[in-house]
């Protein structure tokens, strides 16, 4: 296929890749909200999604544009996917772990970390497709071509993942609620953090700087496992704030992650602020549903 930038495919039959159908939309491949992704192509990621549709020609829809309606990681690996499929699939288990590394912040992959971080760096610096799938290739061949890219974001990763060896941070599971409670004495990368925990609504009990927020994996349609459906965080805001000395705000529950933070030092205790998040989210009733219709 070709990628057109999606303001330009002008009703032209197209397969859209991580985002929302438009017009002449024959086939999405989105793990969005309500995307209408056919069952059998449904993924955890959207380049999952376009890894299947090239194992799967009975899916197969007579269109030869490809697009997108936003840029990041997991679009430009499913656009790449579609457009240069035999040099996608050579790469293909880097390529995934890249998406993954760059929607949910999370991957077993270093070099791929540091490509997703390679990536969001040009899109930050007004890179668009176009110029992302023509230097895709030349990255995956040579990731150090670009470690001016990813070298500073890298070298945090690296400085929290030794911290967490060495015991900087405390984490509680509560598989029912699908949340994790970490102490930590300082705000972890991500990518650190969200590889040793296990919950996809995270409360970082940082002192002074707390925050409770979903991740990203709640917003999707995610397959391998079910995410417990988000609450509202905003009553859970409104009672925090009446606690405390400054006020706290949050997102609403289909923002794509939502989180609960003070706006200022919170005085709270974290033992008191921990019993607050489990009462909120065992009694809240559910406030997000991304699945399509069965």
């Amino acid at each position: 296929m070709r990628y057109v930038p999606y303001s330009e495919l002008g009703g032209r039959s197209n397969v859209v890749v991580d985002g929302s159908a438009t017009e002449g939309t024959l086939l999405t491949l989105s793990h969005w909200p309500h995307s209408g992704t056919p069952p059998g192509l449904k993924a955890d990621l959207s380049a999952q999604s376009a890894f299947a549709y090239l194992d799967r020609p009975d899916h197969h829809v007579p269109a030869e544009l490809v697009s997108n309606n936003h840029v990041d990681e997991d679009g430009l690996v499913g656009i790449f996917a579609l457009a240069d499929p035999e040099r996608a699939q050579q790469h293909r288990a880097r390529l995934v772990e890249i998406a993954r590394a760059g929607d949910f912040e999370t991957t077993t992959d270093r070099v791929a970390a540091r490509l997703a971080f390679a990536v969001a760096e040009l899109a930050a610096d007004g890179a668009g497709y176009d110029t992302l799938l023509d230097r895709l290739p030349g990255m995956l061949e040579d990731p150090g071509s670009v470690r001016d890219l990813w070298v500073a974001e890298d070298e945090r990763l690296a400085a929290d993942l030794a911290a967490i060896d060495a015991g900087a941070a405390t984490v509680t599971e509560h598989p029912d609620l699908d949340l994790s409670v970490v102490r930590a004495d300082r705000v972890l990368h991500l990518v650190a953090l969200h590889g040793v925990i296990r919950g996809f609504c995270v409360l970082e009990l940082v002192p002074g700087r707390p925050r409770l927020r979903y991740r990203y994996e709640s917003w999707v349609q995610y397959v391998s496992r079910r995410p417990r459906p988000r609450v509202d965080l905003r009553p859970l805001a409104d009672r925090l704030s009446a606690e405390d000395v400054v006020r706290w705000r949050s997102g609403a529950p289909g923002d794509l992650t939502p989180s609960c933070v003070p706006t200022g030092e919170s005085a709270l205790g974290l033992a008191q602020l921990e019993a607050a998040v489990v009462g909120h989210l065992r009694n809240a009733p559910a406030a997000w549903d991304p699945y399509d219709a069965a």
